[in-house]
């Protein structure tokens, strides 16, 4: 450089110097330093450059207008298959880029063509043919590389004016179609808690559908979060892509003692929009279990703690064992068992749960709507709105919250209001801690943009959970009276009928209200109308009452205070072991600190949980960690056991049916007369009104008053199955217990309580009899294990409080139409017993004794008096009761010809009944009719007044009594009691004075299995072909093939159905049942409906009257 710088300027040529090797002091050239920069990946490159030339060019070729999500990738090919699709309609080569007035064109026809998405929706909305016009857009970018040059400004122009010119005209819509809801935290709160409640009252077929609906919704509050960010949205990726239970961090708040003071929740959710396919860009909420019992059926921490016992999620089957395990474990939090299972699983097609495969959106958006229609909420809902009310309840705390980044977050940082508005200083801080949730249940909000709710009381009936069921007949004549032909209306359409239907149904109408309990302090005078005098319930308070914890006795409790689960179940003995009172507390009093010096509260505990083994439950007091015994205390049992099937201690009473338990004892006649008052109290509760107002003057009163009896109680019956026409018959259809009352409210318990109450809870509604069933069996039908109760039928109770209830409800609500009431004379401790020698028979009324005695024990040989000509010499004497109803069914009851209801313009029934007793039948349970108001509608058959019959007087010569006896088991028992005649000599003599024989009751005669190794025996064939069914695998006609050779009887089978073909040549298919054919005819050959009835009937007879289906709507 020195020799550079002496050097004259004039001989210098600097492209003589040689660059290569310049150095700068010591130090390279700069742009020399990175030579080798990328060299590794060049060389990469360079060795499989082969093969990357071959695929670069296969991945250029094949590239499809397919990106984004599911759902942006099934958009962007309906747009693809669609422009091409219009391409091959105007004869345009797919090569070449359309012009503008072709792109005009397709969207003008996507308009016109294009159909609402709702069906009661007049057209299509601006915004979705924007959403079309942006994605042809972007199809076209994608596609031509000179699409600008063809598809010009102008062009856009001149589409933009035509939509706005097809808004005016009213071929689009702009703005929402469906209006915008604001569901809040209290208008959440009444959906769950109603919710809960009508599952309560009555009945759901799976509890853990129960619960887990109510936890997709809670959860989608508690997190403020999108239905997709918690279940499985339709462009998730595959595998596990929701809330799995190891992103659930529960963790147990103790003091120094041990005592369980609150349950704090911390939730990641991975998959939340726009980041489902991003790593460790996750939403976390936090938020703590909520104190107040009114918020119970809402608090999410409580109904993850009762989904995770009843599935076996956790450690322990019990809440008390959970948080042993909990507190016990590093930082008490609570373990999983299975933490890489969804939180949500889905239902599956047999309404179980498949705990393995997540839950889809819909399940959620499904719940949202149930519970809108349980809750009362008039608007149509979804579970977007759900947001909508977490962010106007948020907009309207009274407090800001902290936590969130802000202007002068970003300006610690460093960073740019740009990099603020990009979320980058959001990351930095990190999630907000607050707990929300809390700060929405404390704040005193009123939302005036909630949806409007009916105001519900105690004494109301909610609607079922179960959706109502729309007949078809109804769904048809809406779609008539909207113009649109049945047959044609596809199946959404019809689904979506019903759905307004059933909305318009629950709107519009008012709540049915329990029926008014009567008063146990006013005498029982019964009115002219058969009813008792009544006094309404108040309405109980809403809450716990603030000394509840001292109030309940820990003893003998009330029935009516009681779950129906723990009606059914057995007591147990409890221990105290270690959690925090505060938990239990009511609503009104402070969640921590309260002073539980009275005494142990684990009276709560017990009153409201279901029972469990000593070693099950533990309950408040004591301290988790101390090492101590459990301390069983005995306590009365309380419990009512419920009668089982079959069982002789109770009769039916249905004082409109027969009952037919009464056919297992007709083997003996013996009785003493029956009272004439007895017989008047039968007929006031049957009728409403008095014998004398009915009687003609006849000095035959009792005979006349007993026939007419029989004859209004066989009206009634007729159409009931004789107790001998089925086998195994599950007649035990209504008992009679205390129903619970309106303090009994387990929806509004506070704290554990509540988590095990609800995770015990296991009542079902089905017709399937649980007590005969094995416990395998029943593990085949419903869930079983874990902290579940076993399984039990739910009792629905009388609301008239005679203490009846039903397993079914169409039973229960033909039972009130006629039901009186409790009859408080007759009420007692014990049950009315049949005094008659060797029958056991108890009832709860005195009517249904008196019913029971006049059938079975005063009943006398008698002649048809209803068609037959009794005074002829070979006319039979029916000398039982269901002898006589059985030749009234078959000759008496049989209509001329057959015909449909009367009010078949109300139910829609097509039926053509040809028994009388089957049409009163239907009348009074689908159209509730009383007596006099089906002898309106129906004609009855000619009746006769029975024949006196002539009895004599009693043999001994000393007797003073002037009583006539034409039956030997009078004369027998006279004998016997006033007498003291033994009991075999008076037998004989009165079976010799009158000429007639006391049937005696037959002797059962038990064979055993035909199986070697099989240690049960059998008398009857029916139970006997199931037994080998079931247990030893045999063929049904196998079964009984071997059941019938070995006790030597018939079993009855049903008439094979006789197929017939269709009447139409072409058409190859059969059929058994008119109905059937009534249906094919009109789908597949698109008759009228008359016709296709017309043709149904002429070929397999009437609708319902051969194949003995009942129509529509009866």
């Amino acid at each position: 450089m020195a020799s550079l710088a002496n050097m004259d300027i004039d001989e210098f040529d600097s492209d003589d110097e040689d660059f290569a090797q310049a150095v700068l002091g010591s130090q390279p050239v700069v742009h020399r330093r990175y030579a080798k920069a990328g060299e590794d990946s060049l060389l990469s490159m360079i060795e499989n450059q082969f093969v990357d030339r071959v695929e670069s060019k296969q991945a250029y070729k094949n590239i499809d207008f397919l990106d984004g999500t599911v759902g942006s990738a099934y958009m962007r090919a309906k747009t693809k298959n669609m422009i091409l699709g219009y391409f091959k309609l105007i004869n345009h080569d797919p090569a070449i880029c359309p012009s503008g007035q072709i792109i005009f064109r397709y969207i003008a026809t996507t308009v016109k063509r294009m159909k609402p998405g709702s069906r009661d929706k007049p057209a299509p909305s601006f915004r979705t043919v924007l959403q079309v016009w942006r994605a042809t857009n972007i199809y076209l970018r994608f596609q031509y590389p000179d699409w600008k040059e063809n598809y010009t400004s102008s062009d856009m122009a001149k589409i933009k004016t035509y939509l706005e010119e097809q808004v005016t005209q009213g071929n689009l819509i702009k703005g929402y179609w469906q209006e915008r809801n604001w569901l809040g935290f209290s208008v959440v709160v009444r959906m769950l808690t109603m919710y809960i409640r009508s599952t309560v009252e009555s009945g759901c077929q799976n509890w853990d559908i129960v619960i887990l609906h109510c936890l997709g919704v809670a959860l989608t509050v508690a997190c403020s979060c999108r239905p997709g960010d918690v279940a499985k949205s339709s462009d998730a990726p595959k595998g596990m892509s929701c809330l799995t239970w190891d992103c659930v961090n529960l963790q147990v708040i103790a003091d120094e003692l041990g005592e369980v003071r609150n349950i704090r929740a911390k939730l990641i959710l991975k998959f939340t929009k726009g980041h489902k396919g991003s790593l460790n860009d996750d939403k976390t909420v936090f938020f703590d279990s909520l104190e107040q019992g009114e918020h119970s059926c809402a608090c999410t921490v409580k109904l993850l703690l009762v989904h995770a016992l009843r599935n076996g999620f956790c450690y322990g089957n019990t809440i008390s064992d959970v948080l042993k395990d909990a507190l016990a474990s590093r930082g008490k939090r609570i373990r999983w068992k299975y933490p890489d299972q969804p939180v949500l699983c889905s239902v599956g097609a047999d309404q179980r749960l498949q705990l393995g495969t997540p839950a889809p959106v819909s399940q959620i958006k499904r719940g949202v709507r149930r519970m809108a229609g349980v809750a009362g909420i008039l608007e149509k809902v979804n579970a977007r709105d759900l947001r909508r009310g977490t962010a106007r309840d948020l907009a309207h705390l009274s407090k800001t919250f902290k936590g969130v980044s802000d202007n002068n977050v970003a300006a610690g940082l460093g960073h740019t209001r740009a990099s603020l508005g990009r979320g980058v200083t959001d990351r930095y801080a990190g999630p907000v801690q607050e707990d929300l949730l809390t700060a929405r249940t404390k704040d005193s909000f009123q939302d005036r943009m909630a949806p409007e709710l009916k105001k519900v009381t105690y004494d109301d009936i909610l609607p079922t959970v179960r959706a109502q069921r729309i007949s078809t007949y109804r769904i048809n004549k809406r779609l008539e009276e909207d113009g649109i032909d049945p047959v044609d209306a596809t199946r959404q359409l019809r689904q979506d009928t019903a759905d307004i239907i059933r909305r318009e149904s629950i709107h519009n109408g008012p709540l049915k209200k329990r029926l008014p309990q009567p008063s146990t302090n006013v005498p029982n005078k019964k009115s002219k109308t058969g009813m008792k005098p009544v006094e309404v319930l108040k309405d109980p308070p809403t809450a716990p009452p603030s000394g509840h914890l001292d109030t309940i006795p820990t003893g003998r409790q009330p029935l009516r205070e009681l779950s129906r689960s723990e009606m059914n179940a057995s007591q147990s003995s409890t221990d105290s072991s270690a959690i925090d009172p505060a938990l239990f507390m009511p609503s009104n009093a402070p969640a921590l600190g309260m002073d539980t010096t009275q005494g142990p509260a684990a009276a709560i505990f017990e009153d409201h949980t279901a029972t469990k083994p000593p070693s099950e439950i533990d309950l408040l007091g004591a301290r988790l960690f101390e090492d101590q015994q459990m301390v069983d205390q005995p306590q009365a049992n309380h419990y009512r056991t419920v009668p089982q099937p079959g069982w002789n201690a109770h009769v039916d009473d249905h004082v409109d049916g027969l009952d037919q338990e009464s056919a297992a004892t007709d083997s003996d006649e013996e009785s003493e007369e029956v009272d004439a008052q007895q017989l008047t109290a039968l007929e006031d509760i049957l009728w409403g009104s008095s014998a004398s107002e009915r009687s003609d003057g006849n000095d035959a009163v009792d005979l006349q008053a007993q026939e007419d009896f029989n004859q209004q109680f066989l009206a009634l019956a007729i159409s009931d199955q004789s107790p001998e026409e089925g086998d195994d018959d599950d007649s035990d259809d209504v008992s009679h217990e205390s129903p619970p009352g309106p303090d009994h409210q387990p929806w509004l318990m506070t704290g554990l309580a509540w988590i095990a109450h609800f995770a015990a809870i296991n009542e079902f509604v089905t017709s399937k009899p649980l007590h005969k069933m094995a416990s395998d069996e029943v593990a085949k039908y419903f869930p079983v294990g874990n902290s579940r109760n076993a399984p039990t039928r739910l009792k629905r109770f009388c609301r008239l409080g005679c203490g009846s209830f039903y397993w079914l409800l169409s039973d229960l609500d033909v039972h009130q139409a006629f039901c009186t009431g409790p009859d408080t004379e007759d009420e007692s401790d014990e049950k009315l017993r049949c005094d008659e020698p060797g029958c056991e028979m108890k009832f709860t009324k005195r009517g249904s004794l008196v019913a029971h005695k006049s059938r079975i024990h005063d009943f006398k040989p008698m002649k048809c008096q209803s068609g037959c000509n009794p005074e002829a010499e070979d006319s039979p004497v029916y000398n039982t009761w269901q002898e006589y109803v059985r030749h009234q069914k078959a000759v008496h009851w049989t209509l001329a010809e057959p015909r449909k209801c009367p009010l078949s313009d109300v139910c829609g029934s097509e039926t053509r009944f040809t028994l009388i007793g089957n049409l009163n039948q239907h009348l009074k349970r689908v159209h509730f009719l009383n007596r006099a108001q089906i002898d309106e509608l129906v004609e009855r058959p000619e009746r006769r007044k029975p024949l006196a019959s002539k009895g004599i007087q009693c043999p001994q010569a000393n007797c003073e009594s002037t009583a006539s006896f034409d039956a030997p088991g009078k004369l027998r028992d006279h004998l016997f009691k006033k007498h003291g005649i033994p009991k075999d000599d008076a037998l004989r003599r009165a079976e010799e004075l009158l000429g007639a024989m006391i049937r005696r009751p037959s002797q059962v005669v038990l064979k055993p299995c035909p199986h070697d190794a099989c240690l049960e025996s059998f008398s009857g064939t029916t139970k006997l072909r199931d037994h080998l069914q079931k247990k030893h695998s045999l063929s049904r006609d196998e079964a009984i093939r071997q059941a019938e050779e070995l006790l030597g009887a018939v079993i009855r089978r049903p008439p094979r159905a006789v197929l017939k073909p269709c009447p139409h040549d072409a058409c190859l298919e059969s059929f058994s049942g008119p109905a059937k054919l009534r249906d094919h005819l009109q789908k597949k050959h698109s008759l009228s409906r008359d016709e296709a009835i017309r043709q149904a009937e002429e070929l397999l007879g009437p609708v319902g009257a051969k194949t003995g289906r009942r129509g529509p709507g009866s």
